[in-house]
């Protein structure tokens, strides 16, 4: 992580991520989507950054926040046990999606990428949900596949 974010200006948290500070996040909070994609696209040359297909709960609701990212691979035997060795190597007894939230910062999006996945997989329910949101102070959450118990969600 620290490779691909070698040219952050900003300082790191603890595990890393580049710390953008509080008051740019709060300025991007009165930013359009239009904006934030000008500047990213044109300005900065990064093309070719898109997904769609997002809801947003609740509409209208601005998401903000440091990007954490948790990447919800399909399981393989091989990279499971190198990974789960890495895992036990970093002090963790077995990565599962509870080690992420132990991770948050206030103020951390979460993004859970589960590779569009539909069937006979979620990354939260609303119990993970509640935690995630008492430990990033209700920042957000986006994920790239299904959730469950969405109506739970949608009233936090």
């Amino acid at each position: 992580m620290i490779d691909d974010t070698a040219k952050t200006p900003f300082d790191r948290l603890p595990d890393g991520r580049p710390k953008v500070p509080d008051d740019l996040l709060e300025r991007a909070r009165k930013l359009s989507a239009e904006d934030i994609w000008a500047t990213v696209n044109e300005k900065e040359g990064y093309r070719n950054q898109y997904a769609d297909g997002f809801q947003i709960v609740p509409p209208g609701k601005p998401l903000v926040g440091r990007a954490f990212t948790v990447q919800f691979m399909p399981l393989r035997a091989d990279v499971d046990e190198l990974v789960q060795a890495k895992a036990r190597e970093h002090g963790q007894k077995h990565l599962m999606n509870q080690t992420a939230i132990g991770m948050l910062q206030p103020g951390d999006v979460v993004f859970d990428d589960l590779f569009g996945k539909k069937m006979d997989g979620f990354s939260v329910g609303d119990n993970l949900f509640y935690y995630m949101m008492v430990s990033t102070y209700k920042a957000g959450l986006g994920v790239d596949g299904s959730v469950r118990d969405l109506d739970g969600i949608a009233g936090d």
